[in-house]
């Protein structure tokens, strides 16, 4: 379009140019409409307004306010946009106001605020969760075992199977809590019943929350990537068993590395805070350094007796502690938590509908959930 066919504002005048066509005889130029008369003509609205507000009062009908038609098409365009504007802005103040005082903007006046009682069933559901994840991990830590061929003081339980669960399923934070909460409660027992496991507590604490940790953090970044998330919504509905395999092979390796890093770990735990802490209390009663560098010795001599002639040789004396945590206690851990990991990954899908299930939507309530938040495909 040429100059003469633009609509532009210089200073207080609004300029009006030529009409496209240019051939009638409206379509002269017009001179400019100064900003002094658009200033009276709000002065007047303001003063109808206030009149009628007057008359209001005193109980008389109010007259009808006078409506100051546009000039010309132009300014009826700018008066509709100036509106819109102010619409806009109102509503923008409306949803601010909501969100700062925390509460979800509502579609309509009669929707009961579907989104965030969907969010409050799946947070109490998650909860619940958690708390039956927790009993059967503290119930896992009583029922500990020792397996043969390995030293006396040496026992295994299977409590991180729940922790992970809770861990992949929710995070790493819920998988921390339930192993705190397993363990202050696992003490307060044993300390009931007269004895003391503070050391081994300490232990498991540290270890399992590391592991939990690895395990969920790599699992998350393999999994819900966006070049994850895209190659999982391509096979969901051709080949669900393909997706349920990439779960498996994805539990079991954030598992592995997570074993991996864990293992290590229970060397300096186990060295540094389980023995010292046990050895300062129970050395008055026989349990020294060299007695339990003994139980090392006669598991070793067990281990020995079974294994085939040119491995039975290769390690057949432990002479200090350190020794023995390395050839028990770390590969052990090991071997326990690799375990932990390949049973996790093949019960967490079949668990999965069970354990995270999420409430159903109903028909109406979906509705009312997309007016509050379009579904936006660009996201993903």
């Amino acid at each position: 379009m040429g100059k003469d066919n633009q609509k532009y504002t210089k200073g207080n005048s609004y300029y009006r140019a030529k009409d496209d066509k240019g051939a009638d005889s409206d379509s002269q130029e017009r001179k400019p409409i100064s900003g002094s008369s658009r200033y009276l003509e709000m002065l007047e609205r303001e003063q109808a307004k206030k009149a009628a507000f007057e008359r209001l009062e005193k109980g008389t009908a109010p007259e009808q306010e006078p409506v100051i038609e546009p000039e010309t098409e132009a300014e009826e365009l700018e008066q509709f946009s100036e509106e819109e504007e102010n619409d806009a802005q109102a509503e923008n103040k409306k949803s601010y106001a909501s969100l700062a005082a925390g509460s979800a903007p509502v579609a309509t006046s009669g929707d009961m605020g579907i989104e965030e009682s969907l969010f409050k069933r799946i947070k109490i559901r998650n909860v619940i969760t958690c708390v039956v994840l927790g009993v059967i991990a503290l119930i896992m830590e009583a029922l500990n075992f020792r397996l043969p061929l390995m030293p006396v003081m040496m026992r295994l339980d299977m409590s991180a199977i729940p922790e992970l669960i809770a861990a992949v399923g929710f995070g790493p934070l819920a998988g921390i809590i339930i192993i705190i909460v397993k363990n202050i409660l696992y003490v307060l027992m044993i300390h009931i019943m007269g004895g003391s496991v503070v050391s081994s507590a300490i232990s498991n604490v540290i270890l399992d929350s590391v592991f939990v940790s690895v395990s969920s953090l790599l699992y998350a970044r393999g999994m819900w990537s966006r070049n994850a998330i895209k190659k999982q919504m391509l096979i969901q509905d051709t080949n669900p068993e393909k997706l349920m395999g990439m779960q498996r092979r994805m539990i079991t390796k954030c598992g592995l590395v997570g074993a991996v890093v864990t293992a290590p770990i229970a060397f300096v735990t186990t060295l540094y805070i389980v023995f010292p802490l046990v050895l300062r209390k129970y050395t008055i009663m026989g349990y020294t350094e060299e007695f339990y560098i003994t139980m090392y010795n006669n598991a070793l001599g067990s281990l020995n007796g079974y294994l085939p002639v040119p491995f039975s040789g290769i390690i057949t004396k432990i002479s200090s502690l350190a020794q023995g945590v390395l050839v028990y206690n770390v590969p052990i851990t090991f071997i326990k938590l690799a375990f932990v990991a390949l049973f996790v990954a093949i019960i967490f899908k079949p668990l999965s509908k069970i354990l995270f299930y999420r409430p159903t939507v109903e028909p109406d309530e979906f509705e009312a959930l997309d007016r509050q938040q379009p579904y936006d495909g660009a996201q993903y």
